[in-house]
């Protein structure tokens, strides 16, 4: 039905771009290139509408770069070679590489005299200007993760809202369990992507201070969460992550990933899930209407939650001979007003606190956005160089594997420590990490 429906507005969109081409190609209209990782036509068509719809002259040429993790590298390729190449689309919200080099443009003079700006995830900005505190990109789609739960069975109990903090999830949880024995409280991920689940967990623990958004594994003082200097902290919070599977998860919740967690919510054998917006429709799907809710990530012991969000942007490339209209197309895709339309079609988390979004399960996003003080948005690696790159590309599966060996008593707390510590034991040798330690003495 999605696609169906995707489909059609697609060819809406395409109908109405035959009539706006033909008019902007008798006035002669400037010609942008769009370069993207990936992109589709109905996506396409979409972008270009919008803009036409803000009153500007501009075709859109798009360029997709389809070569996976090798995107950077064409791009500045096409940079250095002098090719056309005006906008990025879906991109990245925060690329050192193409900051260091110039190939971005600093929007800061341009977010300063725009007006929807302040109304963007303050959460997400936080972590586009995290690098060195310019932002150059302007979010246009994220992936961030929500709180899925059954207002039916949390009604049974008498409770009327979604937990607000972790200790209320597992006091509701526990509730639950007592008085149904085929309940369970949590869909908890025990196999392939648990170590992102953990990582909102040890991140919850320490203190925000030294937390970097876009380099959640290490430190603002240069050492990775899991060192000694963390030892207790970490240490609680492995044991937190065991409780909830062994208090709060059907025994079979170690060998979930993505699929078998929402199956648990969904099928009736969990009260919460974590996970993003896609699964709105699988819920939708499958679930009886009022049974279910969304709402945003539950606080813990430090008083914010971190989410793990991938995001991509729009940005201006520096040798743009139209920099100015690159930025009105940045204002009609990224806008309030834009930007909406691009989640509903697209199917990705809004950037903004719409007071209406058209679907009430997005308004857990409205929530985060609104609360984008403690509702804190993470990611990890996100300035890494090519040497730290090459000794993470396995890191998270053997994150994975440590975890899962952790949780199902196969080693103790300590030991788990100590092997995710080896798996970051290049911080102790990388220079941009020494220079943090060297700035926190």
């Amino acid at each position: 039905m999605k696609k169906t429906f995707a489909l059609a507005l697609a060819m809406v969109f395409m109908l109405g771009m035959c009539s706006s081409v033909a008019f902007a190609q008798s006035d002669d209209p400037i010609t942008l290139v769009v370069v993207q990782k990936y992109g589709s036509d109905g996506r396409d068509a979409l972008v270009q509408q919008l803009v036409y719809d803000a009153g500007y002259n501009y075709k859109l040429e798009f360029i997709n770069t389809d070569d996976g993790n090798a995107y950077e590298e064409k791009i500045q390729l096409m940079y250095q070679t002098g090719q056309q190449i005006d906008l990025l689309l879906d991109i990245g919200i925060c690329a050192p590489d193409f900051i260091d080099s110039g190939l971005v443009v600093d929007l800061s003079d341009y977010c300063a005299e725009w007006g929807d700006f302040p109304l963007l995830d303050q959460g997400l900005i936080g972590m586009c200007t995290a690098y060195d505190g310019k932002c150059y990109s302007i979010p246009i789609e994220k992936f961030q993760r929500i709180l899925f739960y059954r207002c039916d069975w949390l009604a049974e109990l008498g409770y009327d809202h979604a937990p607000e903090t972790w200790a209320e999830l597992y006091e509701m949880s526990e509730a639950l369990m007592a008085a149904d024995s085929t309940r369970f409280g949590y869909s908890f991920r025990g196999a392939q992507g648990t170590a992102s689940m953990f990582e909102q967990t040890v991140l919850g623990k320490l203190d925000p201070n030294i937390i970097d958004p876009i380099n959640s594994w290490v430190t603002t003082t240069g050492y990775s969460i899991a060192d000694d200097r963390f030892k207790d902290l970490f240490h609680e919070a492995l044991r937190e992550f065991k409780y909830q599977y062994t208090n709060l998860a059907p025994p079979d919740a170690i060998t979930w990933g993505y699929p078998e967690m929402v199956e648990g919510f969904y099928s009736g054998t969990t009260c919460f899930l974590i996970q993003t917006a896609e699964v709105i429709d699988t819920c939708s799907s499958y679930m009886v209407e009022g049974t279910w809710d969304t709402a945003k990530l539950p606080l813990d012991a430090n008083g914010f939650a971190y989410n793990s969000v991938s995001a991509g942007g729009l940005s201006i490339v520096s040798s743009t001979l139209y920099q100015d209209d690159v930025w009105n197309v940045i204002m009609a895709v990224g806008g309030y007003e834009g930007s909406k339309q691009f989640a509903e079609f697209y199917g990705t988390t809004p950037m903004y606190a719409y007071e209406e979004f058209g679907n009430r399960y997005y308004n857990a996003y409205s929530d985060i956005v609104a609360n984008s003080d403690t509702q804190l948005s993470v990611t990890n690696g996100t300035n890494f160089t090519v040497a730290d790159r090459e000794y993470m590309s396995d890191t998270g599966i053997n994150l994975d594997i440590v975890l899962q060996e952790y949780v199902s008593g196969q080693i103790d707390e300590e030991n788990a420590r100590q092997q995710m510590l080896t798996l970051y034991a290049w911080v102790d040798s990388s220079e941009w990490c020494l220079a943090r330690r060297a700035a926190a003495e």
